[in-house]
C-alpha cells in the first residue's frame, strides 16, 4: 500500500484479476469429467424439465427402479481436481523456489540493535489511525462484513450455479459449464474494469455501484422465472459487480487509514470465514428445501453489501483523504 500510495486502487484490482483468471478455467478443466446424468425422474417433471426425458432417452437410462443399472457413466471428478490441484502445485513451487534460491537482505546491521514488535503492536488500531484507534476499528469491522459478503455471494454462485441451472433452467452439462465460465469470465472483466475506472473515479462512488449493482441482479434472479436468456444477463452482470468488491473495499478504506498487513489479514480471514460458515449453511438449506434457496441467500448477502456503502460513506464523510491532505500540504509548502 505504502509502494503505490494514492494510486494502490489499480494493483489491487488488477492482482485480484489472477483469481479470476484461474476460476474460469477450472470449469473447463473439470468437464470432461461430470456425466450427463440429470436429476431423477420426477425432480424433472417437477420442474418443468419433462421435455428433456425424451430427447435424452437414447443416452440416459431413466427408471423408477434403482436396481437396475444406468447407463451413465460415474463422474470422474477425481480426475480433475488432480489435473488442478496440480497446477496449484506446480505454481507453489516457482515461489518456494525463489524464497529458497533468490533471497535477499533487505535488513542490515546487528540484529540485536532492532526492535522486534510485540503482538499488541501488531494488531493495534492504532498503527492505522494514530490519534484515532475508534475509527481504525470500525473500518476494519466494516471491511470485514463487506469482504464476507462479497466472497459469500462469489461461492454461492460458484458453487451451486451449475445445479441450479441443471434442473430449473434444464441446461446440459455444457451449456451449464458454460454459464459457470463466463461467470469467471465476467468477475476477471469486473477486476480489470475497476483497475481502469478506479484511476478516473473515486473509490467512495465505486462502492456504491458495485453494492447497488449486486442487488439489482439479485433482485431481478428473485423475482423473476429462470429463463435462459435472462440467466445469461443476471449471472454475468452479478458477476462483473461482484468482482471487485474486495480490492474496492481495500482501496477506499486505504484512503483514510494506513493499511498495515493486519489490515490485509482482516479481509483473508473475512473471504476465510465467509467459506466456513456461508457456504455450509446454504448448502444444509439447500439439501433441506431445494436449489432454489440458492437465491434467497444470494438476496440476503446482496442487501447487505447495498447497505454497507452507504455506513461506509456516513463514517468518512467527516474524515479528510489522507492523500488530499499530503498533497496540499506538500503545495502550501511549495507556496
Amino acid at each position: 500500500m505504502d509502494l503505490w500510495k494514492e494510486k494502490a486502487s489499480g494493483p489491487l484490482h488488477i492482482i485480484h484479476v489472477g483469481y479470476g483468471i484461474g476460476s474460469f478455467l477450472v470449469p473447463q478443466i473439470l468437464a470432461p469429467f461430470i456425466s450427463e446424468k440429470l436429476p431423477t425422474k420426477d425432480t424433472m417433471l417437477d420442474n418443468g424439465c419433462a421435455d428433456s426425458i425424451s430427447n435424452l432417452s437414447n443416452t440416459i437410462n431413466i427408471t423408477d427402479d434403482t436396481s437396475k443399472p444406468s447407463s451413465v457413466p460415474p463422474n470422474n471428478l477425481q480426475i480433475g481436481f488432480w489435473i488442478v490441484s496440480a497446477m496449484v502445485l506446480g505454481i507453489a513451487g516457482i515461489w518456494l523456489g525463489y524464497f529458497l534460491f533468490d533471497k535477499q537482505k533487505y535488513v542490515h546491521g546487528d540484529d540485536k540493535d532492532k526492535k522486534h514488535a510485540t503482538v499488541r503492536e501488531y494488531f493495534n488500531p492504532a498503527n492505522c489511525a494514530p490519534g484515532n484507534p475508534t475509527f481504525a476499528v470500525l473500518m476494519h469491522v466494516l471491511i470485514f462484513v463487506w469482504t464476507y459478503c462479497a466472497t459469500a455471494l462469489e461461492r454461492i454462485y460458484g458453487k451451486y450455479l451449475f445445479s441450479y441451472v441443471r434442473e430449473e433452467a434444464c441446461f446440459s452439462k455444457q451449456e451449464a459449464t458454460n454459464l459457470l465460465t463466463a461467470f469467471w469470465i465476467c468477475g476477471a472483466t469486473g477486476r480489470f474494469l475497476g483497475f481502469i475506472i478506479s484511476n478516473f473515479v473515486p473509490m467512495r462512488i465505486l462502492v456504491f455501484v458495485e453494492g447497488l449493482g449486486n442487488l439489482t441482479c439479485a433482485l431481478v434472479f428473485f423475482i423473476l422465472e429462470p429463463q435462459e436468456w435472462l440467466l445469461w444477463i443476471c449471472v454475468c452482470a452479478s458477476s462483473i459487480f461482484i468482482g471487485p468488491c474486495v480490492p474496492s473495499g481495500l482501496a477506499l478504506a486505504n484512503r483514510y487509514m494506513s493499511l498495515t498487513a493486519t489490515s490485509v489479514a482482516v479481509v483473508t480471514i473475512g473471504a476465510g470465514i465467509s467459506e466456513l460458515s456461508a457456504l455450509p449453511a446454504v448448502g444444509s438449506t439447500i439439501d433441506s428445501t431445494g436449489i432454489t434457496s440458492m437465491i434467497s441467500f444470494t438476496l440476503g448477502f446482496a442487501v447487505v453489501s447495498a447497505t454497507l456503502p452507504f455506513v461506509m460513506q456516513s463514517l468518512v464523510c467527516r474524515k479528510v483523504d489522507r492523500f488530499e491532505q499530503e498533497q496540499s500540504g506538500n503545495n502550501n509548502d511549495m507556496q
